[in-house]
């Protein structure tokens, strides 16, 4: 019995140096240090995600702008072709006018 209880006071002093560190950082610290970066882990993802949405927020309004500009560049084309037709026809009609009246 008495071994028993030596075997048993051995492993449990075993024990407490793996937990303690016995002068080194043993699991009961590593395990703080632990939860501290799961922690900070946590708090760094939660910024991420937030400066993620602003950048995805910032992309779907930049695409928008850049449709809009493709946009009023297509409509001022077709402007610039319609007042080209116009002046395409109104120039030799008007030509054509005063040669009539010669």
């Amino acid at each position: 019995m008495v071994s028993h209880s030596c075997t048993e006071h051995t492993r449990l002093s075993r024990i407490e140096k793996i937990l303690d560190g016995n002068g080194q950082p043993g699991l009961v610290k590593d395990v703080i240090e632990i939860v501290q970066k799961v922690e900070n882990m946590e708090k760094n993802i939660e910024s991420l995600a937030h400066s993620y949405s602003a950048l995805a927020q910032s992309q779907i309004e930049f695409d928008v702008t850049e449709k809009l500009k493709v946009k009023m560049q297509e409509k001022k084309y077709q402007m610039i072709k319609i007042i080209s037709i116009i002046f395409g026809i109104v120039i030799p009609l008007t030509a054509l006018i005063f040669n009539l009246k010669l």
